[in-house]
């Protein structure tokens, strides 16, 4: 092996991983999005990196083809991995599991330069392995943020991804790792909230178990922070799907309410064929919820 395939080789690398750099920033974001989580994510990045090199030092010798190798594989693994993490406590595995690449690259890359150069000449060869290396990783991350046919990544198209992952300002009430609560720009009363999914979906059916869990659960202890606060003769919850979802994101409304509040179920214009036909609708309800088991 000499330099050259040693710069080919890692500015391929850098160019697949930089591609995909963008969308990580942006994932960090969206699961953890707040200071504090995400100043969190990077320490775990950086102190694994730490931890790990005191171990790598004393097989760096013996390894170095292969602690790069790995290296290189791990981080790629890695980023191609973290699209369909739903979860912040994934987020600092990932962390870890880059953190430990990382030291075995950056080592690894040292100590091969030194190997494969000889004393005298070896700053022109690290300047050049450093200028094709950051060539690739700055052309990649200008690729990789033009995804979706050239429209920049953070340009999200729908509004409600867009809330429930703080891009958009909104007055935000309560959050966990999978769901937004905020407050409804046009409130049918005071305290009326939207609960959204950070993950996007479209209609219910469209949400996994363990999201429909969570909405259904935090429904509850919004509920009861009405309650308290606003003494309401009750609470609604609503969730409109199809042309009537005006986000195109799943949400749930709820808000308190009170008697004489102007706010009604509307009758339609002619229910007496539906309520003549209870028999035949209950019986092909039951045949199709049948078919979804």
């Amino acid at each position: 092996m000499d330099t050259k395939w040693l710069i080919r080789s890692q500015s391929i690398v850098t160019l697949a991983a930089g591609m995909i750099y963008p969308y990580y920033l942006l994932f960090l974001k969206n699961l953890g999005n707040s200071y504090s989580k995400y100043g969190l994510a990077f320490a775990v990045f950086t102190i694994s990196s730490a931890a790990v090199s005191q171990w790598l030092g004393s097989r760096l010798d013996r390894h170095g083809i292969r602690l790069l190798t790995w290296s290189s594989v791990g981080m790629m693994a890695a980023m191609l991995i973290f699209p369909w993490i739903t979860s912040y406590s994934w987020v600092l595995a990932l962390q870890l599991l880059m953190g430990v690449c990382n030291a075995m690259q950056k080592m690894s890359e040292r100590l091969l330069l030194a190997d494969y150069t000889e004393k005298g000449e070896r700053g022109p060869v690290i300047g050049n392995f450093h200028f094709w290396t950051s060539v690739a990783s700055g052309f990649a991350v200008i690729l990789g943020g033009q995804g979706r046919g050239g429209s920049d990544v953070l340009d999200d198209p729908c509004l409600g991804c867009r809330l429930a992952n703080n891009r958009l300002e909104a007055h935000i009430v309560y959050e966990t790792e999978a769901v937004t609560c905020l407050l409804d720009h046009a409130p049918l009363n005071e305290g009326h909230i939207l609960i959204l999914p950070k993950q996007h979906y479209a209609d219910v059916d469209d949400l996994d178990e363990s999201t429909a869990i969570e909405i259904m659960l935090t429904s509850a202890k919004l509920a009861k922070a009405l309650k308290d606060i606003f003494r309401p003769d009750g609470i609604t919850m609503i969730q409109n799907g199809g042309i009537f979802n005006d986000l195109t994101h799943y949400h749930m409304h709820i808000f308190p309410r009170y008697k004489e509040d102007g706010f009604a179920w509307q009758e339609p214009a002619d229910s007496s064929n539906a309520a003549g036909r209870l028999a035949e609708t209950g019986e092909m309800l039951r045949e199709a919820i049948g078919l979804l088991r």
